[in-house]
Parts: C-alpha cells; sequence; structure tokens
C-alpha cells in the first residue's frame, strides 16, 4: 500500500514540474450553453480536457431546465438567451468576467487564455469580452462551437485569436446573421486581418439537436483539430508525451488501490464481521445478566435503607426523613 501511495505522489510531483515548464502559461476554460448542470459541466470536461491534454477550467452558467422533457424550463431558458441577445447584463455575465480575469491571473500578463464558448455561451462571451480591457482581450483566444452569436474581428478587435465553428445544420445559424451570410457567401475570412473566422462543418450525425451538441461527434472533431493546435503552439514536446503517460499511470495507480481497498474489506467482511457479531452477542447478554440481577439486588438495598432510615428515626424522636437535615 506505501508503495503505491509514494509511486501516485511522484507522479504528481512530476506532472506539477511538467505544467510549470511551459514557456507560455495557457489555461483553458470553458463555458456552457442551455440545458447544463454541473453534472454535465464534468462530464463535458472530460473530452475536452483529453484532446487540449491540459485541464479544463469550466465556468457554468446556471439553466432553468432540469430534465430533457423539461419544456418549461427550456422556456425559461430561451427567454433568458433572448435578453442576453438583446444586450442584457445578466449575473452570468458577470461571473464569466470574473471567471476569465481570474484565469489571466493565473496565466499572468504573458500568458493566454483559450475560451471555449458553445451556444448561448457564446452570447454570455460576447457581453463578457466587452466589459474587459483591450489588454485584457489580446491575451485570449475565443472558440465558438454553435454560437448564439459569432464574434467577428471587426467588432472585438483586440481579442488574440476568433474562431467561429458551425455545423451547416445548426439550427442557431438562423439566428446569427453574420454566419448564415459567411455559409451563402463562402467569405469566412477577417478583411481586416485575413484570419479565418468560420468554420463551417459537415453534420456527422444528421441531426440539427444532436450536431448542435458540444460533445457530439461533429463539435468534437473540431475540438480535436483544436486541441492539437494549442498542444504544438503552447506545450513543449515533453508535456505532450508525458503528461497522458503520466495521468494514465496515476489513474492505473488509482484502479489498483480501489481493487485492493474492496479486496481488504471483502476480507474483513468475512473474518472478522462474524467475531464482531460474537462481541457484540456477548456483551449484550452480560448486559442483560447484570440487569436481571442488579434490579433485585436494588430492591433489597432500598429496603434496607428504609429500615434503617425508620430505625433512626424512632431512636431520634424525628417524624419526617426531611427534618434531618
Amino acid at each position: 500500500m506505501t508503495t503505491f501511495v509514494v509511486t501516485f505522489s511522484i507522479l504528481l510531483f512530476l506532472l506539477c514540474i511538467l505544467e510549470n515548464a511551459q514557456t507560455i502559461k495557457t489555461k483553458v476554460t470553458w463555458v456552457n450553453g442551455i440545458a447544463h448542470n454541473l453534472e454535465h459541466m464534468r462530464d463535458g470536461s472530460k473530452p475536452i480536457s483529453s484532446r487540449f491534454n491540459a485541464d479544463i477550467d469550466f465556468c457554468f452558467n446556471p439553466t432553468s431546465m432540469t430534465t430533457e422533457k423539461d419544456y418549461i424550463g427550456f422556456i425559461g431558458d430561451l427567454s433568458q438567451a433572448g435578453f442576453h441577445k438583446l444586450g442584457k447584463i445578466t449575473p452570468e455575465v458577470d461571473s464569466l468576467v470574473e471567471h476569465l480575469r481570474d484565469a489571466l491571473d493565473d496565466v499572468g500578463p504573458n500568458g493566454k487564455v483559450i475560451h471555449i464558448a458553445h451556444s448561448q455561451g457564446a452570447i454570455i462571451t460576447a457581453l463578457a469580452t466587452k466589459r474587459l480591457t483591450p489588454e485584457e482581450q489580446s491575451q485570449i483566444e475565443v472558440l465558438t462551437f454553435g454560437g448564439g452569436v459569432a464574434l467577428t474581428r471587426s467588432q472585438y478587435p483586440f481579442l488574440s485569436r476568433i474562431v467561429n465553428y458551425y455545423s451547416i445544420n445548426d439550427p442557431l445559424l438562423l439566428i446569427v446573421p453574420a454566419a448564415s451570410k459567411a455559409l451563402k457567401t463562402g467569405f469566412v475570412f477577417s478583411k481586416s486581418t485575413g484570419e479565418q473566422e468560420f468554420v463551417f462543418l459537415t453534420p456527422r450525425i444528421g441531426d440539427p439537436a444532436l450536431d448542435h451538441c458540444l460533445t457530439g461527434d461533429t463539435y468534437l472533431e473540431a475540438l480535436t483539430w483544436e486541441g492539437m493546435r494549442y498542444q504544438n503552439a503552447y506545450q513543449n514536446v515533453a508535456i505532450r508525451i508525458m503528461r497522458p503517460l503520466i495521468l494514465g499511470l496515476a489513474t492505473k495507480v488509482i484502479a489498483i488501490l480501489l481493487v485492493l481497498r474492496r479486496v481488504v474489506f471483502l476480507f474483513a467482511q468475512k473474518h472478522f464481521m462474524p467475531l464482531t457479531g460474537f462481541v457484540f452477542n456477548f456483551f449484550t447478554t452480560l448486559l442483560r445478566i447484570l440487569q436481571d440481577v442488579v434490579e433485585p439486588l436494588r430492591s433489597v438495598i432500598l429496603g434496607l435503607m428504609q429500615y434503617l432510615l425508620s430505625i433512626y428515626l424512632s431512636i431520634t424522636k424525628q417524624d419526617k426523613f426531611e427534618q434531618v437535615f
């Protein structure tokens, strides 16, 4: 057991060294769209993390929908997104501003924040970005997937990089004029910088709702491209090779520890539980015997005390016990 603990500690130490070995410190963040709870965020972070070979720091955008069939919650989410679309500043926008600034503080003045925004999250990102200074924006790359708005260089000239990904059957294209125009005309590059602002993807599933999902096959492929670009741009060879190996070994160590814990539990259950039951029964029986013995003795002792007290009262000529005190 000690060997596994030591091994696991060494792996974590090596991982910390590799994280600090990056020439440019970076952080990958993510904000969600509608119909997400915290479990969805944690589960959704895993495929993104594996593709970027980095930890994902998500900003949770609370939504009204509790289940996939919660139509009232769905209408509430659409209403909120509509208000965001009109430019309304809500606590979700404030939360993302704070989240991005915390990420910028973590990476320092020379670092980069790669921010992923999905669906309604792109609208919130657009509003939050306007509240950042030009210097802060210059350290942020924004990647939107099926965004409720498209961020362009003409609107956000200070952002380090902007790419808007859309599946060509994404229903949100109907409400994003800039994206639908780029799809129809083929003009997907920024006029001012020449960089590609729009990438249109062939649907992998064929269902508009499923192809809109960030972790569905369509957008997951784009996340894979972006993850490879991120690793090549910001991670050295040691991190790209060693981090997956270390995390894989750490996962195996944890799995072994869990198996050992299960084995120890089953062994204890088999060999010690009967003994525990015997001890419990022994003390229960002993307590019952003591109770059976003490109850008669208590009656005898009380009777004897009353007899002695009556003798004392008769000698001292006292009528009541209370008068003695």
